[in-house]
C-alpha cells in the first residue's frame, strides 16, 4: 500500500490549501444566505444542518486521505493486536522462511535461534557450504531495530550466500561485502549510515576454522576440559562508513583468525542482545552467559537455546526485552 506519511508530506500544502478554501467559502455562503434572509444566525436547525453539510462535504473532499489513514490504523491494529503473538508469528516465520535451517550431517550440528526486540530485526544468523566442502558460518547484528536495519541484515545474508563460492577466506568475503557497498552507494546515494558487527567463520570438515570480523567474542566449549576458551574476533565491521577508527590497525587483527574443534567440542556465537540485557536495577547479564553456558546441560541444543533466552528474558524482569537476542550453535562431530 502507498505509505499514507509519504502521500501527506507529498501533498500536505495541496490538502491545507483546498481545505482552506472551503471553508473560506462555506463561511461566505454562510453570511450570504443570512443577508438574503434565508435564515436567521439563531436558528439552532440550521446550524445544524449546516455542521452536517461540512462533515459530508470535509469527508468527500478527502477521500482518497482518509482512505490512507484507514489503512494506516488497520496496519497498526494488526500489529498492536496480541502483541506477543505477533512477534513469536514474525520470528518463526523469519526462522523459517528466510533463515537457513538447522544442519545435522556427519560433520557439524549446527542450531541457530533469534528472538527480535521489535516486529523487524536487525540480528543475522547463516551457515552455507561451498562448491569444495567447505563450512561457511556467520553470526551478524545491524545497527537499529528499524525496517532499515533488517533490510540491511538481509542484504548480508543475501550477499553470503552468493560470496560463498567466490572468496576464499572470510576477511575477503568482508572486503567484497563492503566493496559492493561503495558501488551501490557510488550509483545510489544512501542518507542512512547502516552498520552491522558481522562474525565470519570458514571450517573444513575436519574442524579447522578461519573468523573475521570485529563481533562480539566467540566462546568454545571444550568437551575434554568441560570448560571455556574465549576465541578473540577482530576485523572490519561491514558498513556504508568502514571507519578506521572502528578497529586497530595491527597487523595480527587485520587478519584471519583461526582455531579447531575436536569431537564434542561446541562453539558459541552470539550478539549482544544476549549479555546486555538489563534488569531493573540496570545491571547487565554479562558474565552469566558465560556461567549458563559452561554448566548447563548441553546434549539438546533446542532446549539449551530456549533455556538460555528464558533465563535472559526472567532476569531482565520485562515483557519485552531491549534488543535482539540470537545465538548460533556449532558442535564438531
Amino acid at each position: 500500500m502507498t505509505n499514507p506519511f509519504t502521500v501527506y508530506k507529498q501533498r500536505k500544502y495541496t490538502i491545507i490549501l483546498k481545505n482552506g478554501v472551503f471553508f473560506f467559502l462555506s463561511i461566505c455562503l454562510v453570511f450570504y444566505l443570512e443577508q438574503l434572509k434565508f435564515f436567521s444566525f439563531g436558528e439552532g436547525l440550521f446550524w445544524l444542518s449546516y455542521n452536517a453539510f461540512l462533515v459530508v462535504a470535509f469527508s468527500l473532499l478527502n477521500f482518497s486521505e482518509l482512505s490512507y489513514l484507514r489503512k494506516l490504523f488497520e496496519l497498526l491494529n494488526y500489529f498492536h493486536t496480541s502483541e506477543s503473538h505477533s512477534l513469536d508469528f514474525v520470528n518463526l516465520n523469519l526462522q523459517t522462511f528466510v533463515f537457513p535451517l538447522n544442519l545435522n550431517d556427519e560433520n557439524f550440528e549446527v542450531f541457530g535461534k533469534l528472538q527480535p526486540a521489535t516486529y523487524l530485526g536487525g540480528d543475522i544468523i547463516n551457515h552455507a557450504r561451498d562448491r569444495d566442502g567447505n563450512y561457511w558460518f556467520a553470526v551478524g547484528d545491524a545497527s537499529g531495530h528499524d525496517l532499515n536495519s533488517h533490510l540491511f541484515s538481509m542484504m548480508i545474508l543475501n550477499q553470503m550466500n552468493y560470496l560463498v563460492n567466490l572468496a576464499k577466506t572470510p576477511k575477503e568475503m568482508n572486503a567484497m561485502m563492503n566493496q559492493v557497498l561503495k558501488e551501490r552507494i557510488q550509483s545510489y546515494p544512501i542518507p542512512v549510515n547502516s552498520y552491522a558487527s558481522l562474525g565470519l567463520l570458514k571450517a573444513d570438515p575436519n574442524g579447522n576454522f578461519q573468523h573475521y570480523g570485529l563481533h562480539p567474542n566467540f566462546l568454545l566449549y571444550r568437551a575434554d576440559k568441560k570448560d571455556i576458551e574465549i576465541i578473540e574476533t577482530s576485523g572490519h565491521f561491514i558498513g556504508i562508513e568502514v571507519s578506521n577508527a572502528f578497529h586497530s590497525n595491527s597487523k595480527e587483527e587485520q587478519n584471519n583468525r583461526n582455531f579447531s574443534m575436536n569431537k564434542g567440542d561446541i562453539l558459541f556465537c552470539f550478539t549482544d542482545g544476549l549479555f546486555e540485557q538489563r534488569n531493573r536495577e540496570r545491571k547487565y547479564f554479562g558474565y552469566r552467559l558465560y556461567e549458563f553456558i559452561r554448566t548447563e546441560d548441553k546434549s539438546n541444543f533446542p532446549l539449551f537455546a530456549k533455556k538460555l533466552f528464558d533465563a535472559v528474558k526472567a532476569f531482565a524482569g520485562k515483557k519485552q526485552i531491549d534488543d535482539d537476542m540470537t545465538i548460533l550453535i556449532i558442535r564438531k562431530k
